[in-house]
């Protein structure tokens, strides 16, 4: 399938990778060529974020903060972490901006974003675009949120099933609405309740994964507001009844969907309309699979990794066209307790694996596919989502 790789050679490049810094990344990006040819500087560091659920009485949570060894991909935890400590009430998603200017937290009571620091003394560090730090108020209650790779716009997917949008301030992070929420049904089934989301690399699509199921598709408009006229949906595969999470691919070719009890399944995206259409799915080997994150080489989407929380491990997969492979020695058992949420550096040098029970963020280098090396951060209470920035 010409993709085997010299594992010396390979290892030698991952102790070079680095994730460049913001200034750099902001003069050579290029739409997609930011995930595909990511350019480096060595000794530089990125940085991962956990949302933790339960922080605090009531479901308050937090978010934790690390400084991430661009040669290990080792965690250090930034000072001041936790971050909006009392005011994440019962949080559900976060999401980032590809450039790492800032993160986003849907909440019971709305949207609480975040600015991450540049400055030397505080580089890494969140601060709210609010002071106060309180959420923005949405039209109903928030399952998931996905931000504009570029940090146009933040998505809050609500019960309903609805899209809310808000553009971004540039600079600030501050958010203004873009009006009433778009409804998922039609094409989606009414009550049917949202369960995740993900914008495409190109920032052309939003995609919806539904509890029946079946996944939305709704365009962006080039002013980032939604495109409510070309919603489609594709339908489930046989034996396929949720989606606990979904991730597209880099290159806008491909989406891959967890359901939570069994398989991974595949779906081609229609790079015009956005429209997906399933092509098949493939059984984890193991439980529970919630959390999905694909990790490329040489610019090439090569690897699916899925987090399988009723059997504590992660299964891989080798992308070969349309088609997923099984790797070797997976499902490989994790340090992290029930993981529940994955994420891969901008790099692709590492894999972060975030544990509930065990309340921690694992990392490991890929290797050929392979996870070696790990190491272990601890979390706040009940960790379920995280994001690697630059």
């Amino acid at each position: 399938m010409g993709r085997c790789f010299d594992h010396g050679e390979r290892m030698r490049k991952r102790l070079l990778v680095s994730w460049g810094t913001l200034l750099f990344v902001g003069l050579t990006v290029l739409g997609c060529d930011f995930f595909t040819n990511q350019s480096t500087t060595a000794g530089s560091t990125g940085f991962v974020y956990v949302v933790n659920s339960a922080q605090g009485a009531g479901g308050v949570g937090s978010i934790s903060g690390y400084q991430a060894n661009a040669s290990t991909g080792v965690l250090s935890t930034l000072v001041n972490s936790p971050f909006g400590t009392g005011n994440l009430p019962t949080p559900t998603s976060m999401s980032a901006d590809v450039l790492g200017r800032f993160v986003y937290v849907s909440t019971s009571a709305g949207v609480v974003g975040f600015v991450i620091s540049q400055n030397t003394d505080t580089l890494g560090q969140l601060s709210c675009f609010v002071n106060p730090c309180v959420p923005t108020a949405t039209k109903a209650a928030p399952v998931a949120i996905a931000v504009d790779p570029s940090a146009r716009a933040v998505y809050v997917v609500e019960a309903g099933p609805q899209v809310e949008g808000f553009t971004i301030t540039a600079g600030t992070g501050a958010l203004t609405s873009q009006g009433s929420p778009t409804p998922l049904s039609p094409p989606a089934a009414n009550g049917v309740t949202p369960t995740s989301a993900t914008v495409a690399a190109s920032g052309g699509f939003l995609f919806v994964g539904m509890a029946d199921g079946s996944i939305v598709s709704v365009p962006i408009n080039a002013n980032s507001t939604l495109n409510a006229a070309a919603i489609s949906k594709a339908a489930p595969l046989a034996g396929i009844t949720n989606v606990a999470a979904l991730v597209a691919d880099p290159t806008v070719s491909f989406v891959y969907a967890v359901d939570g009890t069994q398989f991974v399944s595949l779906y081609t995206i229609n790079r015009s309309t956005g429209a997906l259409t399933a092509v098949n799915s493939l059984s984890v080997q193991s439980s529970a699979p919630v959390g999905v994150a694909v990790a490329s080489v040489n610019g090439t989407p090569t690897y699916v990794y899925t987090a399988n929380q009723g059997s504590s491990n992660v299964s891989a997969f080798l992308i070969d066209g349309d088609t997923l492979e099984a790797l070797a020695n997976f499902p490989f058992t994790v340090s992290a307790m029930t993981p529940v949420a994955l994420a891969v550096d901008p790099s692709q040098a590492f894999l972060y694996i975030v544990g509930k029970e065990s309340g921690s963020v694992v990392s490991y280098v890929i290797v050929n596919g392979q996870l070696e090396s790990p190491s272990t951060a601890s979390t706040g209470t009940a960790p379920t989502a995280v994001v690697a920035v630059p």
